[in-house]
């Protein structure tokens, strides 16, 4: 059976800003078709982010029609993520962001590898969950004359 990917907040925003990893997304984007999916979470963290970016709302529809179409319908959250998120907690034994530790329980239970870029979610046991973490954010340093 071939991997199924859903990509984290973090993963549409590395694709979007064009950062380290972003070439991750794109190849995921151009070869998984249907096993590639967001949580609607993920749809309310990357639409307000958007939002408070300064896109004007014809920027905003594009950007969100191109990754809904690459997308599909966003995974919901139900009583089955909510089991799955008091699981992976659980596990960790550390604090997690609900939105994230929803969004990996999404991932978890519709059978999903969790793409990624935050740190704290890589404190999830890669046997509970399939994980493809990308990779840091470069810093700059700044350049003197």
């Amino acid at each position: 059976m071939k991997k199924r990917y859903l990509l984290d907040t973090s993963a549409l925003l590395t694709h979007l800003l064009q950062e380290n990893g972003c070439e991750v997304i794109e190849r995921l984007l151009e070869t998984s078709g249907e096993r590639l999916a967001a949580c609607i979470l993920t749809w309310v963290e990357f639409e307000i982010f958007l939002s408070r970016s300064g896109y004007t709302a014809k920027e905003k529809a594009r950007i969100l029609s191109i990754y809904r179409g690459a997308l599909g319908n966003p995974l919901t959250v139900d009583e089955k993520v909510g089991r799955e998120a008091l699981v992976i907690r659980d596990a960790l034994g550390t604090r997690i962001p609900l939105m994230d530790l929803l969004i990996a329980a999404c991932a978890k239970a519709n059978g999903f590898e969790l793409v990624y870029r935050d740190k704290h979610l890589a404190d999830i046991p890669e046997d509970l969950l399939g994980q493809l973490r990308l990779p840091a954010k470069e810093t700059r340093t700044r350049q003197t004359k």
